[in-house]
């Protein structure tokens, strides 16, 4: 698991600060486990669940805001079309622009919320929920196999053959027909 430098120079920060025996006993531990892993170790605390409550959990809802900031938050994101909910959080990493109601996130369904929006966007994010979804996201309707090229000549050719008027069609659209028919689809 990779961690991101400014954890990574946290962890390192915080060594510094430990009695030089536990310093010792983490960087043997180091030689052996990852960063976290022996940060862990060497404070013999697991590792905390990332659940939706322990990633809200300090988080200031839009309810705690200073007045100033929460009637500047809310006013831009009703002027985009949103809703707003006193005990969401506004989180501005997710948002596109200031006030993007896609950034607003309920109590519960912070990491639901991440996907989603990273789905939407064909997006990756880095953080406590972390999702790639860069890769074309393969559409139902569109063939898993498409036909060899030489077969679906072959088949414009017969079908060319068999009706002329065919002839004066595009062949483009008559190679998609041929690929859309003869193709697998997926179940």
């Amino acid at each position: 698991m990779r961690i991101s430098s400014v954890r990574r120079k946290m962890i390192e920060a915080e060594v510094e600060t430990w009695p030089e025996w536990k310093q010792e006993w983490y960087h043997d531990l180091r030689k052996r486990n990852t960063i976290v892993m022996a940060h862990m170790l060497a404070n013999r605390q697991p590792p905390r669940c990332l659940t939706d409550d322990v990633l809200m959990s300090g988080q200031q809802k839009i309810k705690d805001l200073p007045d100033d900031r929460r009637e500047y938050i809310c006013g831009k994101i009703i002027e985009n079309g949103g809703t707003v909910n006193p005990d969401d959080v506004y989180k501005p990493g997710l948002a596109r622009f200031t006030g993007d109601p896609e950034a607003l996130v309920g109590h519960g369904d912070y990491s639901s919320r991440v996907h989603a929006i990273a789905k939407k966007r064909k997006a990756k994010i880095l953080g406590p929920v972390s999702c790639d979804y860069t890769e074309e996201i393969r559409d139902d309707k569109k063939p898993v196999h498409k036909v060899h090229p030489r077969i679906v000549e072959r088949n414009m050719e017969q079908a060319i053959k068999e009706n002329p008027d065919l002839i004066a069609k595009n062949r483009r659209e008559l190679r998609e027909s041929i690929i859309e028919k003869h193709s697998a689809k997926e179940k």
